[in-house]
């Protein structure tokens, strides 16, 4: 600071020293919002691309789960048929040849091939029941995934507002928080569709 006799030229110069470190302060605040700006836009964003995401997998995972039950129910229904047709044929063929047989004989011929049907019967079930679990385990654990994703993302956001929010002055806060809370009132009026 030079050598000045004047108190005048002393308050002068600080002030003009201060309106420097104000101005720095402004272009330095400026930039902290235009950043907050560019998050919230960016979570925007991210969140409708994470509804839109949400929706098709649900479509798809309806549809598939649809489709393969279907599929499923047809293969099961002609192996069945074709089974029952098999051992129809077999036990007509051994009828006509051992038509002479005693009655115990056909007796037991017939437990043996009821017994046989409901066996194959329990386990087409027991096999549809399993492929249903692991086809819906598959698909409840991507969309667990895309979910958890979005979080971290959300969160990461949270994080990089707590940063920011101390640097910001009292009336830019009270600004944002009336722009979240404006959001967010849209937010809770907001139908979403899944």
């Amino acid at each position: 600071m030079p050598e000045m006799q004047d108190p005048f030229e002393m308050n002068y110069y600080k002030l003009s020293l201060l309106k420097e470190e104000m101005a720095s302060q402004i272009k330095d605040l400026q930039k902290t919002i235009d950043e907050v700006k560019a998050g919230a836009r960016m979570f925007m964003v991210q969140h409708e691309e994470f509804k839109t995401i949400a929706s098709h997998v649900q479509k798809s995972l309806k549809a598939s789960i649809l489709d393969a039950s279907q599929q499923m129910g047809q293969e099961v229904t002609d192996k069945i048929e074709e089974q029952i047709k098999e051992t129809f044929e077999e036990a007509a063929q051994n009828l006509l040849t051992t038509s002479q047989s005693t009655e115990g004989t056909l007796l037991k011929a017939q437990k043996a091939l009821s017994l046989r049907n409901w066996l194959i019967g329990a386990t087409t079930l027991v096999a549809s029941l399993l492929t249903a679990l692991s086809l819906s385990y598959f698909y409840l654990a991507k969309i667990e995934s895309i979910a958890t994703r979005q979080l971290v993302k959300t969160y990461k956001y949270g994080l990089l507002l707590k940063d920011i929010w101390p640097k910001l002055s009292a009336k830019d806060q009270k600004k944002f928080s009336q722009f979240l809370e404006d959001k967010e009132h849209k937010f809770k009026n907001r139908k979403i569709r899944y």
